[in-house]
């Protein structure tokens, strides 16, 4: 943390840098992914070249808030779109549109 920004914090711990987590791939239609990690976090995911986006942010304990979206993502199993959504505690990534879709995806936990 810079001295300008420490100061501005002051009483505040810095957890250290934050390290994203970058993956790509292909995902069958009705195929899923369990984020690799079950930290709080947030994310942005991507498909069809990026005319498909989401924002959103997850809890240690998997509940998914959709913060941005471009309107084909879904917090929960719902067929004709991208799901993000709590599955027990775990953050599920799901392909419901019908077809199979490359995603990229990138995770920052905390």
């Amino acid at each position: 943390m810079s001295e300008s920004l420490a100061v501005k914090m002051s009483g505040w711990k810095s957890l250290g840098t934050v390290r994203p987590i970058v993956l790509h791939g292909t995902l069958e239609d009705d195929g899923w992914r369990e984020l690799p990690d079950a930290r709080a976090g947030y994310g942005k995911i991507s498909a069809d070249d990026g005319s498909n986006f989401c924002i959103f942010s997850f809890t240690s304990a998997g509940v998914v808030t959709l913060e941005m979206n471009s309107g084909n993502f879904i917090d929960s199993d719902t067929d004709g779109y991208y799901c993000i959504y709590q599955s027990s505690a775990q953050v599920i990534i799901k392909n419901r549109i019908g077809s199979e879709k490359e995603i990229h995806l990138t995770i920052y936990p905390y």
